[in-house]
């Protein structure tokens, strides 16, 4: 269900912050919480420390301590929505049950989203970045799908049918591109819809999955689970039209 256990609360998308995980942890990944404010975070990093020092000793039995408590106290009603999954692959419910299941460096990434600070031109910046590059990417599939799925790189090595997309064989064997020769990309006034391996205008394996969970939301008649899922919603429905 992509339905939160609990009614998203509808806050402006400046407001909030959305991250994916680490490689360490799934870099799959993505939540988006409303972060604490700089009172906020005062106060609960001098309430953190007491306890810190308080369960030097609890903590090293293994149980779980009012400091990890606080955390989920902290974490819970600022979360905005999440693809998390239980250890049954099933979507994970936004509730006090569902941090319960979370391992210790599963809350701690999570704590440090909602109580972390950045730089609000930076992050604005990097938004910008991917919401064009996911632009770029929808309009390549629609206008040159025969090299959207391209290897950049393979492409270097062999030669490709421009109307299939696919490797030109010969005798069922890839076509290697004779030495010295230069792939599409690096042809003066002829170029490559998807750019050149160093700049290519594509799909992230990020972007992509984005982009197939909106469409398959849509297609259910399901909700934006967030509002910043909404809003890159909307921007897919006009790429996916031509209108950007």
């Amino acid at each position: 269900m992509l339905s939160p256990a609990f009614p998203a609360v509808c806050l402006p998308v400046a407001l909030t912050r959305v991250a994916f995980a680490p490689e360490s942890l799934d870099a799959r990944v993505w939540c988006e919480v409303l972060p604490l404010g700089e009172g906020e975070r005062r106060a609960l990093a001098a309430r953190l420390s007491r306890l810190l020092e308080d369960e030097s000793e609890g903590d090293a039995n293994g149980g779980q301590t009012a400091a990890e408590e606080l955390a989920r106290e902290v974490v819970l009603p600022r979360i905005v929505g999440w693809n998390l999954r239980g250890s049954d692959r099933q979507p994970l419910p936004r509730t006090a049950a569902g941090l319960a299941q979370l391992s210790r460096d599963w809350l701690g990434w999570l704590f440090a989203l909602v109580t972390g600070t950045d730089d609000l031109v930076a992050t604005r910046q990097r938004e910008q970045a991917r919401d064009q590059s996911l632009i770029d990417g929808i309009h390549l599939v629609r206008t040159a799908p025969q090299v959207a799925w391209r290897d950049c790189d393979d492409c270097q090595l062999h030669i490709y049918d421009d109307l299939t997309g696919q490797r030109a064989l010969f005798q069922g064997r890839p076509i290697p591109r004779p030495a010295g020769t230069l792939s599409p990309c690096r042809v003066p006034h002829l170029g490559c819809p998807k750019g050149t391996p160093e700049s290519p205008r594509s799909l992230t394996p990020e972007l992509w999955e984005l982009w197939h969970f909106d469409r398959q939301r849509r297609a259910s008649g399901q909700p934006a689970p967030t509002p910043e899922a909404a809003r890159l919603s909307l921007l897919i429905q006009l790429a996916e039209q031509g209108q950007l």
